[in-house]
Parts: structure tokens; C-alpha cells; sequence
């Protein structure tokens, strides 16, 4: 059982792509320009670490249950083709959710612990 979750939540990924790809066929570079390519690509890269960070349950910091929702619903949400507001809304439900992580992350620390990611 434990093999098959593991499994999930690194596939999870290889099971999204292809439909976005479907859905917005210039990230496959079909008539693109840079113009046209750039922020479905940069929001489907968003999308996609918030997905991964809602189901490995770690973002900056370890993710509560509603956090793991919202980084689920704000990654779908950026990862929606040709509407670029809804993408825009899911970034910024991502954007909120690490502000959060990083808030809680930084007061959890005591004055004298170094951080250890920029040690």
C-alpha cells in the first residue's frame, strides 16, 4: 500500500501534463510566439509545483489540510488554459498560502536557530 501512495504522488504530475498540453497546445510550440508562450508556460510551471506541494504535503513549510486544498485549487487554477485571470487567481491563492508558510515558518524559528537552508 505504502509502494502505491509513494507511487501517486510522483506520477501525479505525468498524469496532469498531458492534458494541459491538450488544452493549450502552444506549450507543445504550435504557432507560438514568445509572446503567446510565456505565461501559459510560466503559470503551468506554477500550477504544477503547487499541485506537487499540496500532495507531498510540504511548501515552505509543512501544509495543514486547508493549505493542501487551496495549494490544489490555486494549482488547477493556474494551470486553466486561455483564460489568464483565472491564472492569475490561482497564482495568487498560491501566493497567499506561501506567504502563510513563510510568516508561521519565521516565527516558529527562535532567535538563535540558524536557518539551515541558507547555512
Amino acid at each position: 500500500m505504502r509502494t502505491g501512495v509513494t507511487a501517486f504522488k510522483l506520477a501525479i504530475a505525468a498524469f496532469i501534463i498531458p492534458y494541459v498540453f491538450v488544452m493549450n497546445p502552444v506549450l507543445l510550440l504550435q504557432d507560438w510566439t514568445f509572446a503567446t508562450l510565456l505565461p501559459p508556460l510560466i503559470t503551468a510551471i506554477i500550477g504544477m509545483v503547487a499541485i506537487s506541494a499540496a500532495i507531498m504535503n510540504f511548501f515552505i513549510d509543512r501544509t495543514k489540510i486547508l493549505e493542501r486544498f487551496a495549494l490544489v485549487t490555486g494549482g488547477i487554477m493556474a494551470v486553466y488554459p486561455n483564460d489568464i485571470w483565472i491564472s492569475l487567481g490561482g497564482i495568487g491563492i498560491i501566493a497567499i498560502i506561501g506567504l502563510i508558510q513563510y510568516l508561521r515558518k519565521k516565527n516558529n524559528q527562535t532567535p538563535g536557530q540558524a536557518d539551515t537552508a541558507t547555512a
